[in-house]
């Protein structure tokens, strides 16, 4: 990892030695580096990365916008990368203010007590959940650079990757998701790919998995336990949300459910692998261990796409580990890796953690983001902390409902985000995101 001064200085030296534009370019290929080591079926556009062509390819009123954060160094900043039609680049740093632990997020009242579609109960996460409040400093920085624009394309790293940038509230109070189009890229490798936005077609195939069964019996015949383990609940947020969404897309879609004891990674890999959707909906429990886990049989030392996943059909076998081959319902990001997904459009995990992960290597993408970009996945949604299962019900049957009849992925995600924020205006709903 690059310290602070270091990357500072690597700057200065290439902006003497090569101009101004080299040192934007060296920039992005540095984010983009960290995204795409050793990933498989690498884009073509990384081999031409440049500032002038994001810029050439920028319309009126669009802004890209690119945040690198330095690691090792006690005195953090953010660097960031401003690019927009017909202007010189410009690149500023942003202090990195410290964790706001006094102002935890929070959905409304009574939620500590609601059912999370996690491995924490929401109290905690709400203990560690980083408070867009801490980077409420960034705006002072960059909304200059906002004038006259609709849309803005940005890529987050580090810690701003699980504070919801769409969240941030202007002098005047607003969220920018109501000022602004804000479409939220893993690197500028999307935005060259023109995968900065998502139109899924007319004619739909689209498989749910959720209401899983985590008691079912797994594993081979006759050696199932007495009793299972009571580690993962029921979820009936995710049984309304299937049915839900299932009424709301009409009968000229074509559905595919797995539910119950038909959830299991032996149906989901087949399902998966032999049929073409364009859009794959799991609404489970969804994990995310930092260290060592005895309940599943996970080592201090283990393989970092061991650590993030999805919970499916009997995971509360006693025996049930997250080892690759145990296909008891501890549903890995290393699984996911293995799977084919180059073919869908829109994933969405419905569930907690999905967003969260440990490095591969010495940067991001982390856990299930990069098995889903190694498949080629154009668009995802992801969550940044534990979620409450109700309000996740409530958030994914608004965004279908635009769906149904609106086929722009991101115009259909900015407007469900303000019909609930104006529903539900005490209620926090930035703990999912769509990412290209």
């Amino acid at each position: 990892m690059l310290l602070k001064s270091t990357l500072i200085a690597m700057l200065s030296l290439l902006l003497f030695l090569s101009g101004k534009a080299q040192v934007w370019n060296e920039f992005l290929s540095f984010k983009i580096d960290q995204y795409y080591t050793n990933v498989k079926n690498k884009p073509d556009s990384l081999n031409k990365l440049s500032c002038e062509l994001i810029a050439s390819k920028l319309k009126d009123g669009e802004v890209f916008i690119d945040f690198l954060e330095p690691f090792g160094d006690e005195a953090k900043v953010f660097l960031i990368i401003i690019v927009r039609k017909g202007v010189d680049p410009v690149i500023i740093d942003i202090p990195v203010l410290a964790e706001a632990a006094a102002k935890p997020i929070s959905s409304g009242a009574g939620l500590e007590e609601q059912l999370s579609r996690g491995t924490i109960t929401l109290s905690k996460a709400n203990e560690s959940a980083r408070s867009y409040y801490d980077y409420k400093n960034l705006l002072a920085f960059i909304e200059p650079y906002f004038k006259n624009s609709k849309t803005i394309f940005y890529s987050t790293t580090g810690a701003l990757n699980f504070v919801n940038l769409k969240h941030l509230k202007n002098p005047d109070g607003k969220f920018l998701f109501e000022e602004y189009e804000m479409i939220r890229l893993h690197t500028a490798a999307s935005f060259l790919q023109q995968k900065q936005r998502l139109f899924l077609p007319e004619k739909l195939s689209v498989l749910m998995l959720g209401d899983v069964n985590y008691d079912c019996p797994v594993g081979e015949p006759g050696s199932q336990p007495a009793e299972y383990r009571k580690i993962w609940e029921k979820l009936p947020g995710s049984k309304k949300e299937i049915a839900a969404i299932r009424s709301l897309l009409g009968k000229n879609v074509s559905v595919e459910i797995l539910d119950s004891c038909k959830a299991t990674e032996q149906n989901f890999v087949a399902k998966v692998n032999n049929s073409r959707f364009d859009i794959i909906h799991l609404a489970t429990h969804g994990f995310y261990f930092k260290g060592a886990n005895p309940l599943f049989a996970l080592r201090e030392d283990a393989y970092v796409l061991e650590r993030s996943g999805i919970v499916l059909s009997g995971a509360n076998h006693p025996k049930t580990t997250t080892a690759p081959f145990d296909q008891k319902g501890m549903f890995t990001a290393l699984d996911f890796i293995n799977m084919d997904f180059r073919k869908t459009g829109l994933f969405v995990l419905s569930t907690c953690h999905s967003g969260e992960g440990s490095n591969l290597h010495s940067g991001p993408p982390v856990g299930l983001t990069l098995a889903l970009l190694r498949n080629l996945v154009n668009a995802m949604i992801l969550s940044n902390r534990a979620v409450p299962d109700a309000e996740t019900s409530m958030f994914m049957t608004t965004l279908y409902k635009y769906i149904n009849t609106n086929r722009n992925v991101d115009e259909c995600f900015t407007k469900m985000l303000r019909e609930l924020h104006s529903t539900y205006p005490m209620k926090d709903w930035s703990f999912f995101d769509l990412v290209h």
